[in-house]
């Protein structure tokens, strides 16, 4: 009788990943400068290219370190719990081997290895979210353009799927497309006084689901009258399992950042608010870290909780100026009573973090009934979307 996994086996593995990991950071680092290099020396169409190509190597490589430290992080909380295991294992080995309660308590040890040992592996799986493929322009690099020639730019890039998504909508303008991800813009984005960008949660960006975050973003923009941004700029965890992860959500922040920076840009006296919905919360509260999130408002609507801040002042909202300030005020937060996604995260943490409707975070908190799905036919939840649009 023995246990499945050996600590020091996972530590080895561990210490390999985290080492492949800085050598990556480092390729990075240099690629990021080589990129600076290029955009202040030299000014052509070639150089242009070649900006391209670096920022699409980058890309990759940036996400990948990003879920090789996840891994190792994984790795060394299971490489703990596998110490103590064999703590006690060994320990009890030690005693009278005759006894039939000794034999049971081995039993026991030896099936929690197994547990353990398949809880690593099923949170290594869901790594294994598939990383977005950057968009071929991004909507910043096209900041002279009117929205409609950035549209008829985006469709002959777009793969035919998206191409046939965008024709049986021709009221929608696409922003940003790429092999597996795509920005819309519905109703009059270039004229509304207020924005929402709308990011939805886990399956969003399977074709399947396309339409019903169409259906919902056009909704918002039927009852708030802004101008709408369905943000399918990332690839969602696609099952809930694999909704458990964090990594995506991380990985996809600085994507969301990038965007919201340059729709600032363009329409600087707009009113931004941010609605991030299910894991699309996780995604918009990560954003708002660092160095923060070009938005007036944050609402996390039907979220799992927020990572990395005990406190909406921790996060950070930048204005149309590029000036920064600390969220509280400015975070808004709502989940039903009877939406089951609220016993997932309390005051104190959770899956994801802090539930932002918890008092001692400090957001906004709205309050109605429902379950997860049934914001989008509260007429109480559009109020609040539309009073959230107001400067």
């Amino acid at each position: 009788m023995t246990l499945p996994l050996r600590a020091r086996d996972i530590h080895i593995a561990e210490v390999i990943l985290r080492e492949y990991a800085t050598g990556l950071e480092h390729q990075h680092q240099e690629l990021e400068e080589e990129s600076f290099f290029l955009a202040t020396g030299i000014r052509a169409q070639a150089a242009d290219a070649a900006l391209k190509k670096l920022s699409r190597l980058n890309y990759g490589r940036k996400t990948l370190v990003q879920v090789l430290g996840t891994a190792a992080y994984i790795m060394a909380r299971t490489a703990q719990a596998q110490a103590d295991l064999e703590d006690a294992y060994h320990r009890m080995l030690k005693q009278a081997a005759d006894n039939p309660l000794h034999t049971a308590m081995l039993q026991d040890l030896q099936a929690l290895g197994e547990v353990l040992d398949y809880a690593c592996a099923q949170e290594i799986n869901a790594l294994c979210t598939d990383a977005p493929q950057p968009p071929h322009t991004s909507f910043g690099e096209l900041e002279d353009w009117p929205l409609d020639r950035i549209h008829e730019h985006m469709w002959l890039h777009a793969t035919p799927e998206i191409q046939e998504f965008l024709g049986s909508h021709p009221e929608v303008r696409a922003l940003e497309v790429s092999e597996d991800t795509m920005v819309l813009a519905i109703g009059d984005l270039e004229s509304a006084p207020a924005s929402i960008t709308f990011i939805p949660g886990t399956g969003s960006s399977d074709p399947s689901r396309w339409e019903g975050s169409l259906e919902r973003a056009q909704k918002l923009q039927q009852h708030t009258k802004a101008g709408v941004v369905l943000w399918l700029g990332a690839k969602a965890p696609p099952h809930l399992p694999h909704a458990l992860n964090p990594g995506p959500a991380r990985r996809d922040a600085g994507a969301l950042q990038n965007f919201q920076r340059s729709l600032a840009a363009r329409y600087p006296h707009q009113q931004r608010v941010v609605l991030g919905y299910s894991y699309g919360a996780v995604t918009a509260a990560q954003a708002a870290r660092g160095s923060g999130l070009s938005a007036d408002r944050l609402m996390l609507l039907g979220s799992p909780g927020v990572r990395g801040a005990r406190r909406a002042s921790e996060l950070t909202l930048v204005d149309g100026k590029g000036r920064t300030h600390p969220a509280e005020g400015r975070v808004h937060a709502l989940t039903n009573r009877g939406d089951p996604i609220d016993w997932v995260s309390n005051s104190h943490g959770g899956v994801h973090g802090v539930d932002p409707t918890s008092r001692g975070f400090g957001a906004t908190v709205w309050s109605a009934r429902g379950d997860h799905s049934s914001y989008w036919d509260d007429p109480e939840f559009y109020r609040i979307m539309k009073e959230l649009t107001r400067p």
